[in-house]
């Protein structure tokens, strides 16, 4: 174990991921508002936006929008998913967030948060 990794919190040291988000390579979308995600390293992740999108007051409540949310593209440089007509966009490092979130929301037998509200 380096010093680096003995420096870091429990949680920083299980998900060394979240700190430097992986870049992003492909995204694909799922009615009514998943992402499916591929990584530049070869992972992928699902991201469920639908809960985030549905409350009326959240700056993504326009991909509510089927038309809009299907547009999703992986921005240039891998560093986020973008909605250009939309003009929104999400960090890699705030999907992986949520991917985790949710993942360990489901592992846990919880009901998924809403982080983006």
């Amino acid at each position: 174990m380096t010093e680096e990794s003995r420096a870091q919190s429990p949680q920083q040291a299980n998900q060394p991921e979240l700190l430097n988000a992986p870049l992003l390579a492909k995204v694909r979308t799922r009615a009514p508002a998943t992402l499916l995600i591929e990584r530049r390293d070869g992972g992928r992740i699902v991201v469920d936006l639908g809960p985030s999108i549905a409350t009326p007051q959240s700056e993504f409540a326009a991909l509510q929008d089927r038309k809009l949310f299907a547009e999703a593209k992986v921005a240039k440089d891998g560093t986020a998913v973008i909605w250009s007509r939309g003009g929104m966009t999400i960090s890699s490092k705030l999907l992986h967030s949520i991917a985790a979130e949710q993942f360990h929301d489901r592992e846990k037998g919880k009901s998924v948060r809403h982080p983006l509200d």
